[in-house]
């Protein structure tokens, strides 16, 4: 049977979503913005409306006393996913200014990611909203971004000889990421590592997630690879099909480009409708 871990979303989910595992969050949080949240509060997102079309994409929504942070699991790299994104917690900063009636920074908006599959030699990049002096446009409003695939190179490296003494501060330094991404055995090769009491917690909630029949009804691997599927579809990024939907899209162009020949209509205008040069529309055969 397999065993999922929190690189899986949804048992991402299913672990810190957890009234019980607060702390655990609160250690995650802390980790990405260092700041210690208290009386976190877990949106219902169900009941949203604005957000049921995004509920099988949503890892995390958290709303406490200082802060709206809703926490992302990519576990690829594609083109669509920062849009998303974005557009969740654009989202996000719009309804809370709806709700208060005022517009005001006083509330930080935060986005955090935890994404695979992206170049750079950062853990955690924070991206804020500013001019090109570095100015801050908005205060309160930001996204984190941690590069899970930099934090695991350094648990990859372990084993290799001549590992510096560097590599294993960097294991204990990240070992709240890097334990996102373990299965049991190297969890407990981590817990030895860093006799860290919290990973031996969020080790066993892994385990409670993992034995519950309610999350192996809730999601199974060609399931989790379907959605997968789906969301990549969906955004019109699915690999190998870029080159197809190019190809009828001019030929749409060329259709319409070619009717509108027919009518007479002067080469200017079609080039400005369809986008097409005038060589392209020369080039029309009938």
């Amino acid at each position: 049977m397999k065993f999922y871990n929190c690189k899986n979303d949804k048992c991402f989910k299913c672990v810190f979503l957890n009234p019980l595992n607060q702390n655990l969050l609160n250690i995650l949080i802390n980790e990405v913005t260092g700041i210690n949240y208290q009386n976190i509060m877990h949106s219902n997102i169900e009941k949203n409306i604005n957000l049921a079309v995004r509920r099988k994409y949503l890892d995390l929504l958290i709303d406490s006393s200082e802060t709206i942070v809703n926490i992302e699991v990519n576990g690829f790299n594609k083109k669509y996913v920062h849009p998303r994104n974005t557009s969740f917690i654009c989202d996000c900063y719009s309804n809370y200014t709806l709700v208060n009636k005022e517009y005001t920074e006083d509330k930080q908006i935060i986005q955090i990611n935890f994404s695979y599959g992206i170049n750079g030699d950062e853990a955690i990049s924070k991206y804020m909203i500013m001019n090109k002096n570095w100015k801050t446009y908005v205060k309160n409003f930001v996204i984190y971004e941690v590069n899970m695939d930099y934090c695991m190179s350094f648990w990859y490296n372990r084993n290799k000889q001549q590992v510096n003494k560097k590599n294993l501060e960097n294991i204990i330094k990240y070992r709240y990421f890097i334990m996102q991404a373990l299965n049991l055995k190297e969890l407990n090769e981590l817990i030895n590592i860093t006799h860290d009491e919290r990973i031996v917690k969020y080790m066993e909630e892994l385990k409670k997630v993992n034995r519950s029949p309610k999350f192996r009804e809730y999601i199974t691997e060609e399931q989790d690879k379907e959605f997968i599927l789906n969301s990549v579809r969906n955004e019109g990024i699915v690999e190998g099909r870029a080159e197809g939907r190019v190809e009828g899209e001019n030929f749409q162009k060329i259709q319409i480009a070619r009717n509108m020949l027919n009518d007479k209509i002067n080469l200017e205008s079609i080039s400005n409708y369809t986008g097409l040069s005038i060589n392209q529309i020369n080039s029309i055969k009938f």
